[in-house]
């Protein structure tokens, strides 16, 4: 299977590589595995991989950025 012509630039043949292996994935997995960071900060696509399909951020770190601020404006909102 190509996924490029013969003479077309390297990086060009990485991203028709990457968008097939994409094409695979979620062929195989299936589309609702494709999601948007539930952080409004941050528009980064990912692919759930995980077992129950409950991932809600696209990495660790975006999460506990979104919970580090729910929990200060939470805590601003009881201050006088």
């Amino acid at each position: 299977m190509h996924v490029a012509t013969p003479g077309t630039p390297r990086s060009v043949e990485y991203v028709a590589a990457v968008v097939w292996g994409l094409a695979v994935w979620l062929c195989e997995r299936g589309i609702d595995r494709l999601g948007v960071c539930a952080d409004p900060r941050c528009p980064t696509a990912f692919l759930d991989d995980s077992s129950n399909r409950c991932r809600r951020f696209c990495s660790d770190r975006c999460a506990t950025r979104h919970h580090v601020r729910a929990h200060r404006a939470r805590h601003r909102a009881t201050q006088p």
